[in-house]
């Protein structure tokens, strides 16, 4: 489905007393994409989920109206149970799961500036729902370093892991002849759904240090992409 690779890990039927049948499917799900995508949150809607088993169809999956899944490293595991009525003769397979992955992008990015003496002055700025400060910290000869700590607002990002953050929101220091450089070391702090703070430093002098920027995701929109799923193989978890 475009950029993006839905499949099926496994699907197994929990061990039940002998002669009856498991009316619940549990299954592992993931979700790919490509290196040039980098989607900001993944979503099913549980009412776009379908399931054909012995020629019917059946409902999806027993979790809430969304299931948000978490957004990881270009790969993302899904876990949805399944439920099937008993009377369903599914043998060993499910004909299809069909449904839809809706995808939050990021439409455009923006930096922020600190001059070195903002930084010094641990200076917050804001724009589009985020706040940013950058603080300078005891800095050796040859290395600069600062704290970052960026929070959302909105509450609309709700990144799982400062590698999410890290994805979105990127540092880099300004030299007097106008070049750039990324940062030698970055050590993220625990991070929380609406706040991320790293430690970072730089291989150059604060003196020849004259800002500092961070890129931030201005616009976001959502695409949808539909999926289905043939010829699911069951497998009995003794």
């Amino acid at each position: 489905v475009g950029p993006f690779r839905v499949a099926v890990q496994r699907v197994h039927r929990p061990e039940v007393r002998s002669g009856q049948r498991a009316s619940v499917v549990r299954s592992v799900m993931t979700v790919e994409w490509e290196n040039r995508v980098r989607p900001i949150q993944l979503t099913i809607p549980v009412r776009s989920l379908e399931v054909v088993a012995g020629g019917r169809d059946h409902a999806g999956p027993d979790v809430p109206d969304t299931y948000r899944i978490p957004v990881g490293n270009a790969r993302s595991r899904i876990p949805l149970e399944l439920r099937l009525p008993t009377s369903v003769n599914y043998q060993d397979s499910i004909e299809s799961i069909s449904g839809t992955l809706i995808v939050d992008l990021p439409y455009g990015f923006d930096e922020w500036e600190w001059s070195s003496d903002m930084a010094a002055q641990h200076v917050e700025q804001r724009d589009r729902g985020f706040t940013a400060s950058i603080q300078l910290m005891e800095s050796a000869a040859e290395e600069t370093k600062c704290t970052i700590v960026v929070r959302d607002l909105t509450g609309a990002l709700r990144f799982q892991s400062h590698e999410d953050w890290s994805r979105f929101f990127v540092v880099k220091a300004m030299r007097k002849d106008g070049s750039s450089i990324l940062p030698s070391n970055r050590t993220a702090l625990p991070a929380r759904s609406e706040q991320q703070a790293w430690h970072v430093g730089f291989a150059e002098r604060l003196d020849r240090i004259v800002a500092f920027r961070l890129r931030y995701p201005t616009e976001r929109g959502s695409k949808r992409f539909p999926f289905t799923i043939d010829n699911v193989s069951l497998v009995d978890r003794r």
